[in-house]
């Protein structure tokens, strides 16, 4: 018998009385489809507390309890390597590598930023004063303590904090600087939940949050332009897409630069030959690079870069 806190235990509603188990079970493992419940009452995993077999059509009764055996999944592989850009008694600011989420999540439990960080720094309050994708990589800013972590939260909600992303696009943006101003919203029956999209000028329903890039191009290759972005709000996914917006979306970006047919099929094939001629990068070429703020101790501003990450700097180089 596994231990105690490696068993979830489920006790039936009133409600749900006489649903069958996989059905009941599919209610609270909201994440996870009936034939995969199924599969998982079949193989041994669940039971009945009172000892009565349990079987994906047993007839659950109110107050019984089913137990659940917790499966500890591997974790994909992770960057556990990060750089040190600054460090005093209040903040530590890091060169975040592509590939590593920035906090813990059911996928990546302990193989995250944040994680990483508080073993490093053990009996020490440390908290992330603001977020990057997981395959973004560059500057990430963390407090040491909770009054540091609300202050420069306050700034970053007062738009007092200026930051720069550096991000490869595809073709060449023109005019070679400009400002995007355009509402994003959710994708309404997105099959992937987190994809946004630029609202319709005229969209009632939901016009939308709006939404102000600033960029300008840097340099150019044959196929590519380094563009140097300035978001000045902070919606999800907001450069990427602003970039597609212009007609020039963000290599390897595989929600707004390829079509979904692509996407599925690097799920299903990873980053294959075929995939890799569609993509170029195996991740969106994207990259947080300067970060200013007022300092919690000093309220004095200070700024910080992380420079450009290597595999975005050796595509490009190789397009001249």
């Amino acid at each position: 018998m596994p231990a105690d806190d490696a068993i979830v235990q489920y006790v039936v509603p009133k409600s749900y009385a006489g649903l069958r188990a996989d059905v009941f079970l599919r209610e609270r493992l909201k994440k996870i489809s009936r034939t995969r419940v199924r599969s998982i009452i079949e193989s041994g995993t669940c039971w009945f507390k009172s000892g009565r077999q349990l079987s994906p059509s047993s007839r659950v009764d109110e107050g019984e309890i089913i137990c659940m055996r917790r499966v500890e999944r591997e974790e994909p592989q992770v960057p556990e390597t990060y750089g040190v850009i600054h460090e005093d008694d209040r903040i530590l600011v890091v060169d975040k590598p592509a590939g590593l989420p920035v906090h813990p999540t059911s996928r990546y439990l302990k193989g995250n930023l944040l994680t990483l960080v508080r073993k490093r720094h053990s009996g020490r309050v440390l908290n992330l004063c603001h977020r990057i994708d997981r395959e973004t990589s560059g500057i990430v800013l963390i407090s040491k303590d909770l009054e540091g972590e609300r202050l420069i939260k306050k700034q970053f909600s007062s738009r007092k904090v200026r930051k720069s992303y550096l991000a490869l696009v595809l073709g060449h943006p023109e005019p070679a600087s400009g400002t995007v101003e355009a509402a994003l919203r959710r994708l309404p029956g997105a099959g992937i939940h987190t994809k946004m999209e630029v609202a319709g000028a005229y969209e009632v329903l939901d016009p939308g949050k709006p939404a102000v890039t600033r960029y300008r191009v840097l340099e150019v290759s044959r196929r590519f332009a380094l563009v140097a972005c300035f978001p000045e709000t902070g919606r999800q996914h907001q450069i990427r897409i602003h970039m597609a917006h212009l007609g020039h979306p963000i290599v390897g970006d595989k929600l707004y630069s390829v079509s979904e047919k692509v996407f599925h099929r690097f799920t299903r094939e990873g980053f294959s030959e075929g995939v890799a001629a569609e993509l170029v990068l195996p991740r969106q070429a994207l990259h947080a690079h300067t970060l200013s703020f007022l300092h919690p101790e000093s309220a004095e501003r200070v700024a910080f870069t992380a420079e450009l990450a290597a595999d975005i700097r050796q595509v490009f180089e190789q397009d001249k």
